[in-house]
C-alpha cells in the first residue's frame, strides 16, 4: 500500500491492519499529535483527543520524561489528555527511572505505568532490587514480582527477598517474612506485611494485641495494629 492509500483509507475512516499485527484497525490522534493505531471501537476518546485503547500493532510512545516506552501489539495503552504515556505493556525488557531518579529494571511483556511526570508508578522488576521507604531504609524487592511507587519514587508497595526489620508508626519493630508483600505509609512505616514470629502490638485503647506468626497484619498510620491472626 502507498503512503497515499493509507492516509486516504485512514481519513475515510477504513479499517487497517498494521504491520505486526493482524487486527484491524483505526488510526487516532493522542494529545502530542502522534497517530496510534487501534483496534476497532476500542478507542476512548476526550473530543478528538485519544485517551486509550486496545493497540493494533507495536508503538513506541513517550512517557513525561519523553523516554521511549516500547508497547505491545493488541494490549490496552492509556494517555493523559496531552498524549503523555501512562500505562502499557512493554515490548521489551526497559530500564526506566523512579522519582528519585533511581534505577528500575522492568521486564519485557508486563505492564508498566507512569506517573503523568513520567516516572515508573508501577512495573514487575526484572532482577531483585534495593529501594528505599520513606524513611530512607533499605528495602529488598524480588526478582520478578510487581513493585509500586510513591511519586516521589519512595516505595508503597513490594514483594521482600528476604525478612526484614522495619518499624510501624509507633516506631515498633515489625519482622515482616521473605517472599510475601509488604505495604509502606508515605512516610516509610510498615502499613501490612505478613509477619516472621509471633508478635505483642498495641492496638486502639492503647491495649496490647498478641499476633500469630505466618500472617497479615495491618496497621493504621499511628501503629496501632488494625488487624491480625490473634493468638
Amino acid at each position: 500500500m502507498t503512503r497515499r492509500f493509507l492516509a486516504g483509507a485512514a481519513l475515510a475512516g477504513l479499517a487497517l491492519a498494521w504491520p505486526g499485527s493482524a487486527l484491524a484497525a483505526e488510526t487516532h490522534v493522542n494529545g502530542r499529535n502522534q497517530a496510534v493505531h487501534c483496534v476497532n471501537g476500542t478507542a476512548q476518546k476526550d473530543g478528538r483527543v485519544l485517551l486509550g485503547c486496545r493497540l493494533a500493532g507495536n508503538h513506541t510512545l513517550a512517557n513525561g520524561r519523553n523516554q521511549a516506552v516500547h508497547c505491545l501489539d493488541d494490549m490496552p495503552v492509556r494517555f493523559d489528555p496531552g498524549g503523555t504515556l501512562l500505562y502499557c505493556t512493554l515490548n521489551g525488557n526497559h530500564t526506566l527511572a523512579n522519582g528519585r531518579n533511581q534505577a528500575v529494571h522492568c521486564e519485557n511483556r508486563r505492564v508498566a505505568s507512569f506517573f503523568p511526570a513520567g516516572t515508573v508508578w508501577g512495573c514487575y522488576l526484572n532482577g531483585n532490587h534495593t529501594l528505599a521507604n520513606g524513611r530512607n531504609q533499605a528495602v529488598h524487592c524480588a526478582n520478578d514480582t510487581q513493585i509500586v511507587f510513591f511519586g516521589n519514587g519512595t516505595i508503597s508497595s513490594c514483594v521482600l527477598n528476604g525478612n526484614h526489620t522495619l518499624a510501624n508508626g509507633r516506631n515498633q519493630a515489625v519482622h515482616c517474612s521473605n517472599v510475601q508483600r509488604v505495604t509502606f505509609f508515605a512516610e516509610g512505616t510498615v502499613r501490612s506485611c505478613v509477619l516472621n514470629g509471633n508478635h505483642t502490638l498495641v492496638r486502639a485503647g492503647n491495649m496490647a494485641q498478641a499476633c500469630r506468626g505466618g500472617q497479615p497484619a495491618n496497621f493504621d498510620a499511628a501503629g496501632l495494629v488494625v488487624s491480625c491472626a490473634r493468638l
